[in-house]
C-alpha cells in the first residue's frame, strides 16, 4: 500500500491511498511502448507544464515512436494534482473533451 499526504483543500478531490488495484489500474503497464502501439482509438495525453513528478517535454519524442498520432498537450501553470484540481487544468480536460 502506498499512502500520500493529502492538503486538506483539496482532500475530497483525492485519494489519500492507493490500494494495490487502484495503482495496478492507474496506468500504463510496465511495457508502456507496446500499449500505445496497440491503441485502438486516438490518444490525447494532457500534462502540466511544472509537473513535479513527470517530464511533459520528454512525452512528445516518447509517444512519436510509439503512437505518432497522439495528440500533447502541455498545460502552462499547471503541475501534477494541479492537472485535475486547478481551473486551468480543469479546462484544458474540458476542452479536450469537446466534441470537434
Amino acid at each position: 500500500m502506498l499512502a500520500f499526504g493529502v492538503d486538506p483543500r483539496n482532500a475530497k478531490n483525492q485519494t489519500s491511498v492507493y490500494s494495490y488495484r487502484l495503482y495496478k489500474n492507474f496506468g500504463a503497464h510496465y511495457d508502456y511502448t507496446s500499449d500505445m502501439k496497440n491503441a485502438q482509438k486516438p490518444i490525447a495525453v494532457l500534462v502540466g507544464k511544472d509537473d513535479e513528478f513527470m517530464y511533459p517535454q520528454e512525452y512528445l519524442p516518447l509517444f512519436a515512436k510509439g503512437q505518432p498520432h497522439a495528440e500533447i498537450n502541455i498545460v502552462p501553470d499547471v503541475g501534477h494534482i494541479s492537472m485535475i484540481t486547478d481551473e486551468a487544468g480543469l479546462a484544458a480536460i474540458a476542452q479536450q473533451l469537446q466534441p470537434e
